[in-house]
């Protein structure tokens, strides 16, 4: 299901991910992903630009 504001449409709130979490940067600033480990726990992770200007992904929580 799409989104659209304003008739442009909308990246998800939140991607899905099932692979090692990519390197934080620009591309991903303010993305949340949905991160299962092999039939492990599942965490829900941001990327952020820090003080420093580097980008970092900060847990926002996690399911076991």
């Amino acid at each position: 299901m799409s989104v659209y504001v304003n008739g442009v449409e909308q990246a998800p709130a939140v991607k899905k991910l099932f692979s090692p979490i990519p390197q934080p940067g620009p591309e991903w600033e303010g993305i949340t992903l949905n991160h299962t480990h092999l039939g492990e726990k599942t965490e829900l992770m941001t990327c952020l630009q820090n003080q420093v200007g580097d980008y970092e992904w900060i847990k926002v929580g996690e399911s076991t």
